[in-house]
């Protein structure tokens, strides 16, 4: 049902399950096919969010941020060599269009800091 695809912390997502929990447990005559596919649903989401993603390592976050401190300092023609390098350095950590905006929000800030 995609009740925590828009989740983005762990706290929250632990407390919309216990709102959920609450109105689909099969004791308080709920669903428990509804309620085992949300709790598994959770579970995974969980896991997910405890998960550091590839691009957010520490050892990756420093790659980029080297990659940014040459392109600031040459020619127009290096840059240019500096920033598709970038690119493949993102499409290689999997930091494509389809990650979510905070995700990639969260990497720039990292590679900024």
């Amino acid at each position: 049902m995609a009740y925590f695809d828009e989740i983005n912390d762990i706290e929250e997502c632990n407390a919309l399950y216990r709102i959920l929990s609450k109105k689909m447990h099969p004791d308080l005559g709920g669903s428990e096919t509804d309620f085992k596919d949300m709790k598994e649903e959770y579970e995974c989401r969980v896991k997910e969010l405890s998960t550091v993603p590839e691009f957010l390592k520490d050892e990756n976050i420093l790659l980029a941020k080297s990659l940014l401190g040459i392109a600031k300092s040459k020619s127009p023609e290096q840059t240019q060599k500096v920033q598709t390098a970038a690119t493949a350095l993102s499409m290689l950590l999997g930091l494509t269009t389809n990650k979510k905006a905070h995700q990639i929000k969260t990497f720039i800030d990292r590679v900024n800091e």
